[in-house]
């Protein structure tokens, strides 16, 4: 579908294949509350065709209008340049998990005092 006048096309990145966590934007075009305002989003999961490596970088190359960012990664970009802003959240709460093996024998959160914390490679 081709934007039409007085409509601004829109790329949004969602940072994994559509789930609960964008429940509200898809409803939202469903409802054609985005046509409404004279949005026509496009919405583009990471196993698409052309979409970026992440919503981050399609950011910062342009390929995309607004993408669904993990907060860490905006972090990160402040902690360098400072390029992207956060304007909206998707959830009220975090909705990250903290993940152990099963062989750790860790089963609940005072068990982890002394643990060691990995990330993607973000610095503490």
């Amino acid at each position: 579908m081709s934007a039409g006048v007085g409509t601004q096309k829109v790329r949004c990145a969602l940072d994994w294949t559509a789930n609960t966590a964008h429940a509200a934007l898809l409803v939202a075009a469903g409802h054609s509350f985005f046509a409404a305002e004279g949005l026509e989003v496009e919405f583009v999961e990471p196993t698409m065709d052309g979409a970026p490596e992440t919503p981050l970088k399609g950011l910062l190359d342009g390929s995309v209008t607004f993408g669904i960012v993990p907060c860490d990664d905006v972090l990160l970009e402040h902690l360098g340049k400072d390029r992207v802003c956060c304007v909206a959240t998707t959830c009220h709460v975090d909705i990250s998990t903290v993940a152990v093996l099963e062989s750790s024998k860790i089963t609940k959160v005072e068990l982890l005092a002394g643990a060691k914390y990995g990330s993607c490679g973000y610095p503490l």
